[in-house]
């Protein structure tokens, strides 16, 4: 599992961690895309991100809301507070 959690932030270094820009991204996904329909056929990848770039949109299988009013709103359906 992949999980993109600063979408937000520009290209640099912190704490000796390279945080890529949202071009790196796309071409993760490109990658990605590319090994799975390669070498990777048939595996099971799991990429968490909150902004995927549009070449993933026919990819995504859920969105959450984070909307209580509006389902689904979290991994676990009751946990809303």
């Amino acid at each position: 599992m992949i999980v993109r959690p600063f979408p937000q932030l520009r290209p640099q270094i912190r704490d000796h961690v390279w945080l890529p820009t949202s071009e790196a991204w796309e071409n993760f996904y490109r990658h990605v895309e590319d090994w799975l329909a390669g070498r990777g056929v048939g595996a099971l990848f799991v990429v968490v991100d909150n902004s995927p770039p549009e070449l993933a949109a026919a990819d995504v299988v859920v969105r959450y809301t984070r909307n209580r009013a509006v389902p689904p709103y979290g991994l676990i359906d009751d946990a809303v507070d």
